[in-house]
């Protein structure tokens, strides 16, 4: 079950159909493990790390990710929130970070990432997904195959972004190209997942129609070739 805001705050529609698509369970439950483990360990008389601190934690942690969707009514909490785990160790932070940014930039300043380092920090993520789509192969079934392939996706998108950013701060063709080499080939990979759906008689959602005509009305018609 997704966590959601408290329902005596009105949030739109639309925001909780972002906010569903967005929550990643695995980073979620992080945190709460993380603060429950803390609260198993913490044996100080005061008992900082209470049933009633984690439940709070946890509030503040949806909060802010519905602000990061552009909910005004919680714009303070994730300062709010940062606050509340300062005293902690600095683990638990950055686990709150983690899942914060599964939806979107935080709406406090802060310094933009190295280029250096975010692109290295893009080629392990990649590799972790070819991994990922190594073990996927590995399984039976054709869900496992259609998972391989959106795997293969990711990794390839991963790769034309680490090479267009390397591209800024160590221009070269050759990173133009390599981007876009990967770029179409994820687009295959695209291609060839969704025809296993179809083999398969999946049941595609409405919106997939529509939004690969809305691709495909990027790009101008080829001109027909003229007869010779």
């Amino acid at each position: 079950m997704i966590p959601l805001a408290r329902p005596d705050h009105n949030i739109p529609s639309q925001v909780y159909d972002r906010y569903r698509l967005a929550y990643n369970n695995v980073t979620y439950r992080a945190v709460h493990d993380a603060l429950e483990e803390c609260a198993a360990l913490d044996n100080r008389d005061d008992r900082h790390i209470t049933e009633a601190f984690i439940t709070d934690t946890m509030n503040l942690l949806i909060d802010a990710s519905f602000a990061r969707l552009g909910t005004t009514l919680y714009q303070d909490a994730e300062a709010k929130l940062l606050d509340k785990l300062r005293p902690l160790d600095s683990y638990l932070r950055g686990l709150a970070q983690r899942h914060l940014s599964n939806f979107g930039i935080s709406p406090i300043a802060a310094r933009p990432t190295p280029l250096h380092r975010l692109t290295h920090e893009l080629s392990i993520t990649r590799a972790d997904l070819s991994a990922a789509e190594q073990d996927a192969r590995r399984q039976d079934g054709y869900k496992a195959d259609v998972a391989a392939e959106w795997l293969k996706v990711g990794q390839l998108f991963i790769g034309a972004a680490t090479d267009l950013l390397t591209d800024t701060h160590t221009p070269g063709v050759v990173w133009r190209r390599s981007a876009d080499e990967k770029l179409s080939a994820a687009l295959v990979a695209l291609h060839d997942g969704l025809k296993v759906m179809l083999d398969e008689d999946y049941t595609m959602p409405p919106s997939l129609s529509q939004t690969l005509q809305q691709l495909r009305d990027l790009f101008p018609p080829s001109p027909e070739t003229p007869e010779t």
